[in-house]
C-alpha cells in the first residue's frame, strides 16, 4: 500500500481496506505511532467489535 497523509482523528470515521481487500467504514477511538510492526495505525470500531488498521491502509477520511 502507499503510505498516506490523511489527517484524522479519534472520533473521525473513516474508510480503510483490510488486508483481505474488504472496505470498511469505521470511527476511530485511538491513534498510535506504533500500532504494530513499528507502524502508525488506530483502533476503531465497526459495528459491535473492536478492529485496527495501519495508517497506509486509509483509503478516505468521511469526517474528520
Amino acid at each position: 500500500m502507499t503510505p498516506t497523509t490523511h489527517n484524522y482523528q479519534v472520533g473521525s470515521t473513516v474508510l480503510y481496506e483490510t488486508f483481505t481487500g474488504t472496505i470498511r467504514q469505521v470511527v476511530v477511538t485511538a491513534k498510535h505511532d506504533d500500532v504494530k510492526n513499528g507502524r502508525p495505525g488506530f483502533d476503531a470500531i465497526h459495528g459491535p467489535e473492536g478492529v485496527w488498521g495501519y495508517d497506509d491502509q486509509i483509503i478516505e477520511v468521511v469526517v474528520p
